[in-house]
């Protein structure tokens, strides 16, 4: 069998059409973008979406970051005024303690009563 000039032609353009047809069935299968696949923008789609609701959980998340900031500002200010309030408490009943040597029974018994009310 000898291949003719034909035959040459006939393979060119039946090679032509197959890979004519391989590109829009594989390549161009119908997205809504050109060369991405249908597959590909559907799957494309589902990660926007899924992106767009972690972004909404997130912003959701960075306020209350927010709101748990304030209150631990607000906690930590109450923590240095009550700091603050013990330190004074403890210098005045310090100088009162140093000066227990010179109370008399009844200013002793008086002392104690006033500071464990």
């Amino acid at each position: 069998m000898t291949v003719t000039k034909n035959h040459l032609i006939f393979l060119a353009i039946y090679t032509a059409l197959i890979a004519a047809a391989t590109y829009f069935i594989a390549v161009r299968e119908g997205s809504d973008q050109p060369g991405v696949p249908y597959s590909q923008q559907r799957e494309l789609d589902s990660l926007s979406r899924e992106f767009q609701t972690l972004q909404v959980k997130q912003t959701q998340k960075d306020s209350l970051i927010a709101i748990y900031k304030t209150r631990v500002v607000a906690l930590d200010e109450r923590i240095d005024s009550a700091n603050t309030e013990i330190i004074k408490i403890r210098s005045y009943y310090g100088k009162k303690i140093d000066d227990i040597n010179k109370y008399t029974p009844t200013q002793l018994d008086s002392f104690f009563t006033n500071r464990y009310q």
